[in-house]
């Protein structure tokens, strides 16, 4: 009786999880994701969650994610298997390379102007665009690179707001796995650019 009593406090130690999937934000801007999160406990139905990855989003473009958010067990946390939502916000710092092919070169005939082909004028020869760089950060790299020049790498810095849905499976007395589904939210002068962000974590309490 004293050992099941002791239980559900070894359940409700902190945990660190590790994780790793895919994430989208655009048909042509994703790539795998690795990072790792930390949960502490509340009670049985409410978690403090802070976390941090990393995206590659192919040649020439990756991207940081930080937040903290709450999560929701919608089971108790002792059971087997506890679906849960999770709600936070934090800053995703995304980077692009304006020498690689992806975001630099001749539109398509046609195509000049329209979709996601944005013509720059300034210094730039008649004709040479942003190619596969997401409308969201187009703007800015345009206004970089008529102050600046063509000069390579640019980062950017927005507010997100993160929303989502997973499941925790109980490995052991100490060990877990979660399946994790996140659309984290960019925010910037109105705007709203969504990413999608699917994830396998293993952690463990300590």
């Amino acid at each position: 009786r004293a050992e099941a009593s002791a239980r559900p406090g070894s359940d409700h130690r902190p945990a660190f999880y590790l994780q790793a999937g895919f994430a989208t934000a655009s048909p042509h801007v994703r790539g795998a994701t690795v990072g790792g999160s930390l949960l502490v406990d509340v009670n049985q139905r409410l978690t403090v969650e802070g976390s941090g990855a990393y995206v590659d989003r192919g040649a020439g473009a990756s991207a940081t994610s930080l937040s903290v958010g709450l999560v929701l067990n919608l089971l108790a946390r002792d059971e087997a298997a506890v679906p849960y939502l999770v709600a936070g916000g934090g800053l995703y710092r995304a980077s692009f390379d304006t020498r690689n092919a992806r975001f630099s070169g001749l539109a398509p005939s046609g195509e000049m102007g329209r979709g996601r082909y944005r013509h720059v004028m300034q210094g730039q020869p008649p004709g040479w665009d942003l190619g596969e760089l997401p409308p969201f950060y187009s703007d800015r790299v345009e206004s970089l690179i008529a102050a600046e020049g063509r000069n390579g790498s640019q980062s950017f810095n927005d507010p997100a707001v993160s929303i989502g849905v997973g499941v925790r499976i109980r490995l052991g007395r100490s060990w877990s796995a979660r399946q994790d589904a996140r659309a984290p939210l960019l925010m910037r002068s109105g705007e709203v650019y969504p990413v999608w962000v699917f994830t396998i974590h293993l952690g463990r309490g300590f």
